[in-house]
């Protein structure tokens, strides 16, 4: 079983919240609220599994959601610029669930400060 290596603290430190942690460390579930959006980030580390959405507040639509499946990791950058991001390790990408279709391996940097930026590369 692929397990996700990451640092909790890392994430707490670049998003400024504390998770909600559930069965035992099995998951944890960041919710980031700014200008009217709330980002919803959520990494599965015994499935190897993140999950990244962004909504508008009052929305339960989201405008943009992610799954990286079969991550090997993430790790906190910190920029010469002052913002620091978390960066996934190239993944499995999908909107959603899907089987069986082939898909490119790509990671994901994730900003919150000063305002939401996700970038794929």
């Amino acid at each position: 079983m692929t397990r996700f290596v990451w640092d909790e603290t890392d994430f707490i430190e670049c998003l400024s919240v504390i998770p909600e942690v559930e069965d035992v460390g099995s998951a944890y579930h960041f919710v980031v609220r700014r200008d009217g959006l709330r980002l919803a980030l959520s990494v599965y580390q015994y499935q190897a599994e993140v999950w990244i959405s962004l909504y508008r507040e009052e929305s339960n639509q989201p405008l943009f959601r992610v799954v990286l499946e079969d991550s090997p990791g993430a790790r906190l950058v910190r920029n010469r610029n002052g913002q620091d991001y978390i960066e996934f390790a190239a993944a499995k990408v999908f909107a959603r669930r899907h089987v069986n279709e082939s898909v490119i391996p790509m990671g994901i940097r994730l900003y919150v400060d000063p305002d939401f930026n996700i970038q794929l590369f």
